[in-house]
């Protein structure tokens, strides 16, 4: 899992409420990040390899300290810095660590409430264009093959289609062997994916023992999109010009259908694409494809939760507003805004510790599926609790440009590759105390290159994702030094490569009962500055713990699900829910001498998903650290997490 930062840190989306894109930002600006107190830092002074974003902060206050009251024994430092260092070290936000899109974090978060998951691979659509019956007295007429002719068919010769036919030479058939034999050519064209291709057996007499085949094969002579809802508006040019290689086209194979109503279904806001063919008059094979086509053009979604760390407020609140392909090339919008929240905290402070935006916008570049995007997040935060009075400032700039395609678009597998460059300039300010010693200032630029691909496959048993992305850090761009003295890790290097993978899957044994797992990975060449960094606790992995408790270069880490899903009834409106029992387990290694140079996080918990009335999600979930305590409090106490949204 990626590692976190000035406001958080996160991971990748599915379609919700707002579709994929609306989904994708509302946790893309929001999980925050932690880090855990580094055992070879307690009780002396603080000279280490690896200094994480929020350790460095802190841990500058107490340099400054020191620095104004050289005079004052070295105990009295230690029980006044120590404890908000350790604090500081597991401080997600102000302190220069880095906040990235975090898809998957709002999967973890929301979409697991909902029921709208991909299923196992279901069996292929049975539409045919002929109900050819055989006489009544088909079994009384018999006589012996001799042979066979086809007429019509151009995508096959004689000698590819004999064996169908050959073993029944020189053998006595009936009539209704000859309609089971049409039958047979028939499939032989839906197997390869002539989905409308017909194989009749003509009015004929039969002398010599010969029969003939008509082979009818289909055209595409009208492809049209019809709007039972609301108009398409703008967007219906580039739905008109997805669909335009199907127009007039022979022989359409299943394939080629599926792919364009997929790339329908891909454009941001359409909720549903689907073909309903019916017979043409453009001749016997004419067909004429309807295609019924709804879009959302507005979304609005709010969230909140308490899943964060107490140092930027154990609550989180926000909104996301998606403007769906409001121009003829689908261009489409996303704003997002998230405040920090906490009830220990008095109004208004609780809501200032961390405020994050960010404006996503794509544009569908091509009716092929090719799409570019553009991404900026700014962030500022100013953590409280027991580091408040250090007064430790931050702030981060990220700018995201990405292009994919869709290189595989059917039922069974949805496949993208993807590229794009990143720039992130993470900021964080730890004012001298008393006017004493230095302002402590760590600034974090990273250039980044970054190409991959994602998957979403379905076989008849279950479904899964999985994604996988090489990053490379590049000296361009006013990027930072390696051994600037400013970084948030000494030996961290701006220059650097990196290979990241997901993988889940979701098997169902019974219409209720169903088990899912996901695992994650991160392996780097050498030690990685804080935004790059895989980190472990939050939402998805080690959720009993708060965001990003540890983080290393190194890492990895698995979470498992039991689940039962039902519906409950109120009234006339159906509820669905979901139990859950949950165990994760992850941990992270650093390079170089790090610290920590090895570390895991183990939690385990129980909890229940619901899809409320209102378009409302909700997530309850009681959750326990196991291997090691929860960092804030060093206890292991059951924890009470929710999670919920809202969507318009």
């Amino acid at each position: 899992m990626q590692s976190e930062g000035c406001v958080g840190r996160g991971v990748t989306s599915r379609r919700i409420g707002l579709r994929a894109a609306a989904v994708a930002s509302l946790w893309g600006a929001v999980t925050a990040a932690a880090r855990a107190p580094s055992p070879e830092t307690a009780g002396g002074p603080i000279v280490r390899g690896r200094n994480a974003a929020p350790a460095d902060a802190s841990e500058n206050a107490c340099i400054a300290v020191f620095r104004g009251f050289r005079a004052f024994p070295a105990v009295f430092l230690a029980a006044l810095c120590i404890p908000a260092v350790a604090e500081a070290q597991r401080l997600p936000a102000g302190l220069p660590s880095s906040l990235t899109n975090a898809p998957s974090a709002i999967r973890a978060a929301t979409d697991r409430t909902r029921t709208e998951a991909a299923g196992p691979l279901g069996p292929e659509s049975e539409l045919r264009f002929t109900s050819q019956t055989p006489p009544a007295n088909a079994r009384e007429i018999r006589f012996v093959l001799r042979g066979v002719e086809l007429s019509g068919g151009a995508l096959y010769d004689t000698a590819e289609l004999s064996p169908l036919w050959e073993s029944a030479l020189d053998q006595e058939i009936d009539l209704a062997e000859v309609f089971a034999l049409a039958a047979r050519l028939q499939n032989r064209y839906r197997d390869d994916g002539y989905l409308f291709t017909r194989v009749v057996v003509p009015a004929q007499r039969i002398d010599d023992g010969r029969v003939r085949f008509e082979i009818i094969e289909a055209t595409l002579t009208s492809v049209t999109i019809e709007t039972p809802g609301l108009p398409l508006g703008p967007m219906r040019e580039l739905a008109e010009r997805t669909i335009a290689p199907l127009q007039g086209l022979s022989n359409p194979t299943l394939a080629q259908i599926e792919r364009t109503l997929l790339l329908l279904n891909d454009i941001p806001g359409v909720t549903r694409a689907a073909a309903v063919p019916k017979m043409g008059e453009g001749g016997r094979g004419g067909v004429d494809l309807h295609i019924n086509m709804e879009r959302d053009a507005v979304g609005f979604t709010l969230f909140a939760d308490n899943r964060q760390s107490p140092l930027i407020g154990r609550g989180l609140i926000g909104g996301v507003l998606a403007l769906n392909s409001w121009s003829p090339a689908g261009d489409s919008t996303i704003v997002s805004f998230f405040n920090s929240a906490d009830v220990d905290d008095p109004f208004p402070d609780d809501f200032q510790e961390r405020h994050t935006i960010q404006v996503e916008h794509r544009r569908i570049l091509d009716p092929s599926g090719l799409w570019g995007s553009f991404r900026g997040l700014y962030a500022e935060s100013a953590p409280g609790d027991r580091v408040a009075i250090f007064d430790i400032t931050s702030d981060q700039t990220e700018l995201t440009a990405t292009m994919g395609y869709p290189a595989v678009r059917s039922r069974a597998l949805k496949l993208d590759v993807f590229g794009g460059f990143q720039t992130m300039s993470v900021n964080s300010l730890t004012p001298a105390i008393g006017g004493l010693g230095q302002d402590l200032v760590t600034d974090d630029r990273l250039r980044v290159a970054f190409a991959g691909m994602r998957a979403e496959y379905r076989d008849p048993y279950g479904s899964g994702e999985g994604r996988v992305e090489l990053r490379a850090g590049l000296d361009v761009l006013n990027a930072s030094p390696k051994g600037s003295p400013e970084l948030s890790r000494q030996d961290g290097d701006p220059q650097f490569f990196s290979l990241r993978a997901e993988l889940s899957r979701t098997q169902p044994f019974d219409d209720r009962l169903s088990f899912w797992a996901k695992g994650w990975a991160q392996a780097a060449d050498r030690p990685l500055l804080a935004s790059e960094e895989f980190a472990i606790g939050g939402p998805e992995l080690g959720r009993a713990y708060h965001p990003s408790e540890l983080s290393g270069d190194l890492g990895a880490g698995l979470s498992m699900e039991v689940r039962y899903a039902d519906q409950a009834h109120w009234g006339d409106v159906g509820v669905p829910y979901e139990f859950y029992a949950y165990g994760d387990m992850a941990e992270v290694r650093n390079l170089d001498g790090g610290a920590p140079i090895h570390a895991s996080l183990v939690s385990a918990g129980i909890g229940v998903r619901a899809q409320l009335p209102g378009a409302m999600s909700l997530n309850l979930e009681l959750a326990r650290p196991i291997n090691r305590p929860l960092a804030h409090t060093q206890r292991h106490d059951w924890r009470v997490l929710f999670s919920a949204s809202k969507d318009f």
